[in-house]
């Protein structure tokens, strides 16, 4: 087998295929499995079981830069018809469309060869099934796997309340909240903090889409969002006396605010947020795509609405045409440039994205809200070009370094922007 820090290398480098992105979560996944109308439907699921055995107590060292190269590489093959989900730490559960009997089973023999490759960087291997494993299942099947572990012994239930309980305990745990100064380029003031969850583990720092092993469409991010809440009503009680208040940006996942979550989230929001400073909270929505029906989209931003002064939505390039039909309500649309990978991208591709979000956002005008903006900018460099393409608001380390607490607004010199 490969040393374990060179394949963690080379994972990270790996290209993310095609722009027809796929649809995730298991919603979704039974969803399209129930309205197949070709052939006889079937799921198929990806395993790195043998990567995991292969390792052994390595594992732990190299499990999330694989488990997310191996994520990017299905992704790249699967377009807009096909759903996808993870389950468990080295599983994902895919439904593949086919436009004709055979399809699918053929497209998931085809992926599970190009992820071996790709991840072995061919490199021949004994493993049974050369690392990459995938299975055939019916729908019924996989709920089988999935429950059979609660019917086991009558304590099954309550023990996994128990391990539930105590991962959410965990999670608390690791999460903090800093806040990133937000600049108004037309201004040059720095006139908002963006929130930012981070979560400290034992494999190094997350924050973003990052901060669980589900990303945006993990159910855990309710509980981040609660948390961030907690550490806003701290900003929101210390800043009560400054004559010049910030505008805080609070990122929010579109999962926390479906369903019964929502009237949940929006009495926090009321209490967190008192009538006299809502005007001084923007709401963000994350994670828009990942789960749930674009048709819920306008009434949550209006339902939000009642309890803020703005709700922006954040997005991905490959997102952006998908949420443009729902999103008119909204006041800002954005993106996050640490969202596109959790290693790091190059200067190129940072300026790379910033165009191309700016170009799509200028060619759905009408559906999209004017006002734009951009995080996660490093240099001086993103700065220039995010102003030449006329982004509003712009954060990261290039406007200035996050922090724990929120600071008095204040001028940022503009000198050399063009």
């Amino acid at each position: 087998m490969t040393d374990p820090d060179a394949i963690i290398r080379s994972l990270a480098d790996l290209p993310k295929d095609g722009d027809d992105f796929p649809q995730m979560g298991l919603a979704n996944v039974v969803r399209e499995y129930c309205a197949a109308t070709v052939g006889l439907p079937r799921l198929y699921v990806f395993s790195l079981k043998e990567f995991r055995e292969a390792f052994g107590p390595h594992w732990q060292a190299v499990a999330e830069g694989t488990v997310l190269a191996a994520e990017r590489i299905l992704q790249g093959w699967l377009g807009s018809r096909d759903a996808y989900s993870r389950q468990g730490d080295v599983s994902f559960v895919t439904f593949l469309a086919q436009g004709r009997a055979g399809e699918a089973e053929q497209r998931a023999t085809t992926i599970a060869t190009d992820m071996r490759d790709r991840l072995l960087s061919g490199q021949p291997v004994t493993l049974k099934g050369n690392g990459v494993q995938v299975k055939s299942i019916s729908l019924s099947e996989l709920v089988d796997t999935a429950v059979a572990h609660m019917f086991e012994r009558p304590s099954a239930a309550t023990q996994a309340q128990s391990q539930s309980s105590e991962i959410l305990t965990r999670l608390h745990q690791q999460l903090s909240t800093v806040y990133a100064p937000v600049l108004t380029l037309e201004s040059g003031m720095v006139q908002g903090l963006q929130s930012i969850a981070r979560r400290e583990t034992e494999t190094g720092r997350r924050s973003g889409q990052w901060v669980l092993n589900g990303g945006y469409d993990d159910p855990l991010t309710v509980a981040v969002d609660m948390h961030s809440l907690d550490a806003l009503a701290v900003q929101l009680k210390n800043t009560q006396p400054w004559k010049e208040r910030p505008v805080f940006i609070l990122p929010l996942h579109f999962r926390s605010l479906l369903g019964k979550n929502r009237d949940r989230m929006v009495a926090q929001l009321q209490k967190t947020a008192p009538a006299d400073r809502q005007m001084e909270l923007r709401i963000e929505l994350v994670g828009v795509l990942d789960n749930f029906p674009l048709s819920d989209l306008p009434q949550t931003i209006t339902d939000l609405r009642s309890v803020c002064g703005g709700v922006f939505i954040r997005c991905l390039l490959s997102h952006l045409e998908r949420i443009a039909p729902h999103a008119g309500r909204a006041d800002a649309i954005g993106i996050d440039l640490n969202d596109l990978s959790r290693h790091g991208v190059s200067s190129e591709q940072r300026l790379h994205a910033l165009q191309d979000f700016a170009n799509l956002a200028t060619v759905c005008r009408g559906r999209l809200p004017r006002l734009r903006y951009a995080w996660g900018l490093r240099d001086e460099e993103d700065l220039k070009e995010a102003a030449k393409l006329k982004y509003a608001l712009v954060s990261g380390f290039a406007v200035d370094s996050e922090g724990p607490d929120a600071r008095v607004p204040y001028q940022k010199s503009l000198k050399g922007l063009g």
